[in-house]
């Protein structure tokens, strides 16, 4: 998908969510879960004393609290959807405490090498790239464009927490409807790259075109690039991290349909060589 494509896509979706009122959302749970899930490793992974973060694919700025949590003290949010960076920035002009960060917002597209241009080399502490790098698996370019990208952002040492969808529940016909959810593939895999589908989410994504995510694959394009595989695990079914009390009472609220879809996702951690 061309990146004008996925601009105009995310515009329309950035509109449709501002009509939603997502506390009334049967999938609040699951966001939440979500939520908790990326806060956790934010602060897990930034024990060590830490200053700067960037986040690849920001959306309409719904990390920045997570990032006021943990005590950055500047922050750059970048989305190729010039509607959601427009919505971050205001949220971050109209609350004072969100202030106490420097923030940079940035409309730009981040599998292009061509962000290079503007942002600051070599001075995050962690870079994050929330649910978003399954919409880059098209081609081996793309996904290596974003990766270079990360790599010209992050210090030596600096770490990149990834969220994106697990090819073995992805592609397993078990999980290819929920109440909830759908999945519906459009090409067969053909390489390690391209097998497409459309996804549907209640009140989230709004059937839009993303790519399966092979771990042999995108450990590849990473440790190619000078990082080292720190962690990866699903989500829900193979996490011993997230058995603890801190996400019990979340995923008691959780139906099994939403667990299903939690289990679709998985997150890895690398770090900068």
């Amino acid at each position: 998908m061309s990146s004008s494509k996925v601009a105009t896509e995310y515009d329309m979706a950035t509109k449709k969510s501002k009509r939603l009122d997502r506390s009334k959302s049967r999938v609040l749970p699951l966001r939440e879960y979500h939520n908790k899930i990326l806060n956790y490793l934010i602060s897990y992974f930034s024990e060590q004393t830490v200053d700067n973060v960037i986040d690849f694919g920001a959306g309409k700025g719904g990390s920045m609290f997570k990032y006021l949590y943990n005590k950055f003290k500047y922050m750059t949010l970048i989305d190729i959807s010039k509607n959601s960076i427009k919505e971050a920035k205001n949220r971050y002009i109209n609350n004072s405490k969100l202030q106490d960060i420097n923030a940079t917002f940035l409309v730009g597209d981040i599998s292009s090498i061509y962000l290079q241009q503007k942002i600051k080399q070599e001075i995050y502490d962690i870079a994050v790239c929330n649910f978003v790098i399954h919409y880059l698996f098209s081609d081996k370019n793309t996904i290596n464009n974003f990766v270079k990208n990360v790599y010209y952002s992050l210090k030596k040492g600096g770490l990149i927490i990834i969220t994106t969808t697990d090819h073995e529940t992805i592609t397993d016909k078990e999980f290819r409807k929920t109440k909830y959810s759908e999945i519906n593939f459009i090409s067969n895999k053909e390489s390690d790259y391209g097998e497409k589908y459309k996804f549907k989410l209640e009140d989230a994504v709004y059937d839009q075109a993303e790519y399966v995510v092979y771990r042999d694959v995108i450990n590849d394009v990473f440790i190619d690039n000078g990082f080292e595989l720190l962690e990866d695990h699903n989500l829900v079914f193979d996490n011993n991290l997230f058995k603890n009390e801190l996400f019990n009472d979340i995923y008691r609220t959780m139906d099994d349909d939403m667990r299903d879809i939690s289990g679709m996702y998985k997150y890895y951690v690398y770090r900068k060589m």
